[in-house]
């Protein structure tokens, strides 16, 4: 049992959002970062979009008619390492 209690069942790619609680809560879980894994002349902008949109239901297969924010909780993480030189990883 986690923080949220019990999920209804493992995350469902491309829905609406990414898991939902046993009372019906709607979770969506957000991340972004200012580096990326590939060449950039810049930092990213790290912004979370939680506009009201025509979500997507995978059970259903089809789009909403109506445009509403997807979840009821949104968890936004950004990693905020901002390193100027990269760095070599060694495994070991």
């Amino acid at each position: 049992m986690g923080a949220l209690g019990r999920v209804e069942r493992p995350r469902i790619e491309w829905n609406s959002s990414d898991l939902r609680t046993a009372g019906g809560i709607r979770v969506e879980v957000k991340s972004a970062a200012y580096l990326q894994s590939w060449r950039q002349p810049r930092h990213s902008n790290v912004r979370f979009d939680i506009e009201p949109k025509k979500g997507w239901d995978a059970t259903a297969d089809s789009i909403a008619v109506v445009r509403e924010r997807q979840s009821d909780v949104y968890v936004c993480s950004a990693c905020s390492s901002i390193a100027t030189k990269p760095r070599r990883v060694r495994s070991t």
